[in-house]
């Protein structure tokens, strides 16, 4: 555990980019400085709906999405054409490249609301919380800190939530736009999935909307080894390559075709599907 922290703190204090771990100073930070005020029942600085947002990033000629998963390492070659999205660690992959952040994961969270991204290729950031995550008194926690940070710090870069709780209605829109996509596409409520699937599906959304090709890295539901792509110390949840997962991966392969999307997949499950 001592050594984990040294590691946490060389992070914390000298890396280029500080999502490659759940920051355990990070956490603590957070935990003794950053104190969440009232929070706005509506956010009047975000003037850009999520659905204008997207459209505005219709210049990119295709989106990768990538998870944290050990098929992540097949991205050799990056370009400022592609539009990436990423999650959780993921971001370091790309973090020099044009790209959107999407968490839902407490550590995570609390390093984003220390450090951002300064990077000039940062398209944005998206947050989930569900009513899944209600009764966890350490989720509501980070809940309520980026709702604070959204509704009160004017960013260069759009932010947004989306959240089936009570309390938002743009939350509650947004966050209605992507089940029903999930629902109708794909028989899939867009509520307690692990953060690979939910990137997954936002990243099709994106890629529908937009009509541009899509693929996937890093989102192998355990196939490969049970580890992240750099092999931190951190050993991924048990949802990674639960029977859910793996059902909810088969069932969106399944309707892919029907969509008229252009995909690639990039990872070690059911690699060979799509050729």
């Amino acid at each position: 555990m001592f050594f984990r922290y040294i590691i946490d703190l060389f992070t914390f204090l000298f890396s280029k980019c500080k999502y490659k771990r759940k920051n355990f100073f990070a956490n603590l930070v957070v935990k003794f400085f950053l104190k969440t005020k009232n929070i706005r029942k509506e956010s009047s600085l975000n003037e850009t709906s999520f659905l204008d947002w997207i459209t505005s990033l219709n210049s990119f000629e295709k989106i990768a999405v990538l998870g944290s998963g050990p098929s992540l390492n097949k991205l050799t070659n990056t370009n400022n054409q592609t539009l990436y999205l990423t999650t959780n660690s993921s971001v370091c992959k790309v973090i020099n490249q044009h790209f959107i952040y999407f968490t839902f994961t407490r550590e995570y969270i609390n390093t984003y609301l220390i450090f951002g991204f300064k990077n000039p290729g940062w398209e944005g950031s998206v947050f989930l919380f569900t009513k899944s995550k209600e009764n966890h008194k350490i989720r509501m926690k980070s809940y309520k800190r980026i709702k604070y940070h959204i509704s009160s710090i004017h960013q260069k870069k759009t932010e947004f939530m989306l959240s089936n709780l009570k309390g938002n209605k743009n939350e509650a829109k947004n966050f209605k736009l992507i089940n029903q996509f999930a629902f109708e596409n794909f028989g899939l409520e867009y509520d307690n999935l692990n953060s690979g699937i939910s990137l997954f599906i936002l990243g099709l959304f994106f890629a529908k909307r937009l009509n541009k090709p899509i693929e996937i890295f890093g989102i192998d539901a355990g196939i490969n080894g049970l580890n992240y792509a750099d092999k931190h110390f951190d050993i991924p949840g048990k949802e990674v390559n639960d029977q859910t997962t793996k059902e909810a991966l088969n069932k969106i392969f399944s309707s892919i075709n029907k969509m008229g999307i252009q995909f690639t997949n990039h990872t070690f499950f059911q690699p060979n599907l799509f050729k």
